[in-house]
């Protein structure tokens, strides 16, 4: 456990990160699966809430600036919530176009409004669309976010293999450097095992780690069942039938048995 006599190295604009991904001692004690893929869950949960919140910025601010236009006429102070309405989509859709590049002033509509109107038209280019409606979703995302989002999706075999070889209370940094490396190089590819082994080398142990959690996960790994015999999952109507192909074995002759197991072929679902 961290002792009280070292001082932190984070700072007040750093100290909240770490509380931003899942339990970082399941990582140091090697849950590296489960933690990649709790990662990965946190952010898209992540994104699809900005999705909803984009949505609903959108409905107000294009509803409450409807609604002062029309009730402009019968009551001169309704331009004003006309105008908070419309200030708070324009805001909306100025900032979403500087992250992603695209122009969305419609809610529920993904991508560039363009191409949307353009997918109106064209049935495959609606059906890529719908294929591609991850991406679109994770692009509400903060860049720095959807890119290890990406980072995640493209390389989560790989980031294991790697973490797994990294010795305990290195494993969080090593992860951020593959991230820095996948960003840096647009996702093109990550530095081999023996660079960041290298690399690793001169860092040492986080002494934010907290120890005693490390060692009772890893403990607790150590007291389950290496493996779960299939058997124990048989369902008894399984296990009925298994034992009636048995008796039914014994019964036959050893030909009609052989015919009765072998005779039959199954049809084809191929397309004619």
């Amino acid at each position: 456990m961290q002792s009280n006599n070292i001082p932190k190295i984070t700072t007040k604009e750093t100290e909240h990160l770490r509380s931003q991904y899942p339990n970082l001692s399941h990582l140091e004690a090697g849950n590296i699966a489960q933690w990649l893929q709790e990662r990965k869950d946190g952010l898209f949960e992540m994104a699809r809430a900005s999705e909803n919140e984009a949505d609903m910025t959108r409905v107000l601010g294009l509803l409450a600036g409807g609604i002062g236009a029309v009730c402009y006429a019968v009551n001169p102070l309704a331009i004003v919530g006309g105008l908070i309405g419309g200030a708070a989509w324009l805001w909306f859709v100025v900032e979403h176009s500087n992250r992603t590049k695209e122009i969305a002033p419609l809610p529920f509509v993904r991508g560039n409004f363009v191409d949307a109107l353009a997918r109106a038209g064209d049935y495959d280019t609606r059906s890529n669309y719908q294929a591609d409606h991850l991406a679109n979703t994770v692009k509400f995302l903060e860049r720095h976010e959807a890119e290890e989002y990406t980072f995640l999706h493209a390389e989560f075999e790989n980031i294991g293999q790697y973490l797994t070889q990294v010795e305990p209370g290195k494993r969080f940094y090593a992860y951020r450097f593959l991230f820095g490396w996948f960003s840096k190089l647009k996702g093109r590819q990550l530095p081999t095992y023996q660079s960041m082994a290298l690399h690793l080398q001169d860092v040492t142990i986080d002494s934010r780690m907290n120890r005693s959690e490390v060692n009772a996960i890893a403990q607790a790994q150590t007291q389950l069942p290496p493996t779960v015999d299939i058997k124990q999952l048989t369902s008894p109507k399984r296990q009925f039938l298994e034992g009636s192909r048995e008796q039914g074995e014994q019964a036959l002759p050893r030909t009609a048995w052989s015919k009765a197991k072998h005779g039959y072929e199954a049809p084809s679902f191929q397309d004619a």
